[in-house]
């Protein structure tokens, strides 16, 4: 009872000294902004004291009423668990303290005052979670970590189905409500919409939920109100023998519903990627912790996050483990599964049609498929009379499939090809080798462009990847080991082919002879940095002894001051010696801990637990947590295209005198758009504005968006501020020629009626009038 009635008193005491001194430095901080640095680390110091006192006397009183004794024994408890557990849960609320508020930090002590911003809930729920279930595992002798390993697949696919019944997914579609006017529909759970990412949230949304109307057609209608080859060209969704190949779609096509589908091909897809990651390097490694750690850096990485790039690395990863299977297994039911998912993958590594990344990407895969065979090949189990047939008819099935794609989309295809842009081909420009430093200002990119290399955060978007560091480590393990290792070679040869490419203007007959024609050194660039993080963390598995303290710590110090020298010209942080200082202590940090994480089980956790944070720091909250799509299925405007669609379903639709993203608008009520985005150029239709083709530069290509506005004046055509954007003036008395039958504008239309094309208003709401196009 004296135990309970003392542990119950300390308890009370340390909330009371938390709450004193949340109440002191508020009452401080109060009606001033100078000096918050020192009471917020004044609220930080009182908080580890309450919590630390915590954590004292509970373990203490438990074990021994000694206090001497008690010391010791917490002593050990502190060194092992409880810090760990107290780290990680510090480390998360730091970053959610700087996710939400880094962008008020200009100073050092802004930033202290910032990463120490109240966020002690999260920290102590974290806590309580991850030593809770520690605590919980050693008293009943459950192996938490074996039991996760062992259930990866089934968590990750529980997972996946609580967010589908959550109707959670990762997209940018709040962005929609300051558009739509629907800012009160409100589905952002967490993070931040992000208006750089487009692509995603303009055209990908708007032509899946137009999609959705028709059930997925090949052929749609109502992109460019006019049949639109839907599959191969856009590569969205559709009822196909493409699907098979397509399994991040399946969601749209299997559970009817476009926010479903988002889940799926979201969510599902960083989970995926993130299970055959860690199964890729169980297979280099045999290390869980390693594996953990590399499978965060890929799949939290900028470039992967900002991109939203995950179906290369899912089929890649696929392949090569399904590869392994298949050769080393003699069980036939194995084979033909094996098979099925090298069926499905390589057919999805195919259709991604991104030759840019595609063709380094096979070059990584080649590389590793190589090793795959020279390390096992004393365990590949080939009969003929066996695999011949279902290498046959895996192959069969391939080609089949590829050639009924071709014809059934043909002609689409051609017309791509041949269009200005981006049927013509790009120049090749070389990247300068400080990109590979520049890099590391990435882990700034989630919470300010200030940082960013040219201001746009998916274009600056690359891997942080330490190099040379991953070389030199495989270097040494290999000599140190006196046993070469053939992953490491490969790799390092492929680098010095991708780092060619990236960074020197190759002849171009060796371009066209290795494929590299069909890119160029910034989109190599990132895979060059794939590469290195692979041999990173292939360095560090090779290591079978610890580097020791003093040879680890000044080649971090020295790497550090390296990177800073190399990135401290740069014009985005000329001058701000705290943010070079912050980033050579965060790399002196990692490179110390990589090197000396081979020492025990502690510093290989240790190690685990810094890149876990690491990667969630610098890419883990890129895209925000979305409920549904409330922003833009009960928006009014929405409503009201969907009424008069459903009324007259054929009806052609044009967007009038609105900026980008509005031409996509009329989609999301299944309206036939002209002017939304457009894969390929509706020819027959410019045509009849431009009888002579004059004018053939300006329509002839792929555009995110046709501004078009409606004048009494002739029609002209141009070429937008940027490449992918048309710009049209649309004669009033041409709008009959093309079929225009609805105008969604912000202005009044009356009076551009002519005695032959009049203007009746059908709907108002907000900034948006819809009109009916009237032809005598």
């Amino acid at each position: 009872m004296k135990k309970r009635i003392i542990s119950i008193l300390v308890i009370v005491a340390a909330a009371a000294l938390a709450a004193a001194g949340e109440l002191l430095v508020d009452r401080f901080i109060e009606g001033t902004t100078a000096g918050t640095g020192p009471f917020q680390v004044a609220r930080f110091i009182l908080m580890m004291i309450a919590l630390a006192a915590l954590l004292y006397f509970i373990y203490a009183y438990r074990k021994n009423e000694n206090v001497r004794e008690s010391v010791h024994t917490y002593g050990a408890f502190i060194r092992s668990d409880a810090v760990w557990a107290l780290l990680v849960s510090i480390a998360v609320s730091a970053y959610f303290s700087a996710y939400y508020h880094l962008k008020e930090c200009y100073s050092i002590r802004d930033a202290a005052r910032i990463i120490l911003h109240s966020m002690w809930p999260v920290m102590c729920v974290t806590f309580l979670i991850i030593y809770g279930c520690i605590y919980v595992c050693r008293k009943t002798n459950f192996q938490l970590g074996d039991w996760i390993y062992k259930k990866r697949w089934y968590i990750g696919g529980g997972l996946l189905l609580l967010c589908i019944l959550l109707n959670l997914n990762t997209s940018s579609l709040h962005e929609w409500a300051g558009y739509l006017g629907s800012q009160d529909k409100n589905g952002l759970v967490l993070g931040v919409q992000r208006g750089i990412r487009s692509d995603e949230w303009v055209k990908s949304i708007g032509v899946l939920k137009a999609l959705s109307y028709e059930n997925y057609p090949v052929f749609s209608n109502l992109l460019r109100a006019t049949a639109t080859e839907n599959d191969l060209v856009a590569g969205h969704v559709a009822w196909s023998i493409s699907a098979l190949y397509r399994p991040l779609t399946w969601g749209y096509l299997l559970l009817g519903s476009v926010s479903a589908g988002l889940t799926v091909s979201t969510i599902g897809a960083a989970i995926l990627m993130f299970l055959l990651s860690f199964d890729f390097f169980m297979l280099l490694s045999k290390n869980r912790k390693l594996s953990f750690a590399f499978a965060c850096v890929l799949v939290f990485s900028p470039f992967v996050q900002w991109w939203t790039s995950y179906d290369l690395f899912i089929a890649g990863f696929a392949l090569l483990l399904a590869g392994h299977r298949y050769l080393t297994t003699e069980s036939l039911k194995t084979k033909i599964l094996s098979a099925l998912v090298v069926v499905i993958f390589a057919g999805n590594f195919a259709l991604l049609l991104y030759p840019a990344w595609q063709v380094p990407m096979a070059y990584i895969l080649l590389g590793a498929l190589i090793w795959i065979i020279l390390t096992n090949r004393k365990e590949i189990k080939l009969k003929a009379k066996v695999d011949i047939p279902i290498i046959g008819c895996a192959l069969l099935v391939l080609l089949g499939s590829a050639v009924y794609l071709y014809f059934q989309s043909a002609g689409a295809v051609q017309e791509m090809m041949n269009t200005v842009y981006p049927g013509t081909v790009r120049v090749n420009n070389t990247m300068d080798t400080n990109r590979l430093y520049l890099t590391n200002l990435n882990m700034f990119s989630p919470y300010t462009t200030q940082y960013v290399f040219g201001g746009n955060q998916s274009e600056a978007a690359d891997f942080i990847t330490f190099f040379p560091v991953g070389i030199i480590l495989c270097i040494f393990a290999m000599i140190r080991n006196r046993k070469a290792d053939s992953f490491s070679i490969i790799m390092i040869i492929l680098s010095a082919f991708l780092g060619a490419f990236s960074f020197l203007n190759m002849p171009e007959i060796l371009r066209k002879v290795t494929l590299m024609s069909f890119t160029m050194g910034s989109r190599v660039l990132p895979w060059f940095g794939f590469v290195q993080i692979l041999l990173f963390f292939r360095g560090i598995s090779l290591l079978r002894k610890e580097i020791k303290w003093y040879i680890a710590l000044p080649f971090a110090a020295a790497y550090a001051l390296f990177v800073i020298w190399k990135i401290k010209d740069a014009s985005m942080v000329a001058g701000q010696y705290a943010i070079l200082a912050f980033v050579g202590a965060v790399i002196a940090v990692i490179i110390t801990a990589a090197l000396r994480s081979r020492k025990d089980e502690r510093t290989q956790r240790t190690f685990a637990t810094i890149m876990a944070v690491f990667a969630l720091m610098t890419g883990g909250l890129v895209h925000p947590i979305q409920r549904g799509m409330a922003e833009i299925e009960e928006s009014d405007v929405v409503k009201s295209i969907r009424a008069i669609t459903e009324e007259d379903s054929e009806g052609k639709w044009l967007v009038d005198n609105l900026p980008y993203p509005y031409g996509m608008v009329p989609l999301f009520g299944g309206a036939p758009t002209i002017n939304c985005v457009n894969n390929y150029p509706n020819l027959e239709m410019w045509h009849m504005l431009d009888p002579e083709e004059d004018e053939d530069f300006a329509y002839n290509r792929y555009v995110s968006q046709i501004l078009t506005d409606i004048t009494q004046d002739m029609t002209t055509f141009s070429v937008g501020p940027w490449d992918d954007l048309t710009i049209l003036h649309l004669n009033t008395d041409d709008m009959e020629m093309i079929g225009v039958k609805y105008v969604l504008t912000n202005r009044a239309l009356e009076e551009l009626g002519t005695e032959f094309t009049t203007f009746e208003l059908m709907a108002a709401t907000g900034m948006f009038r819809i009109y009916k196009a009237v032809y005598q």
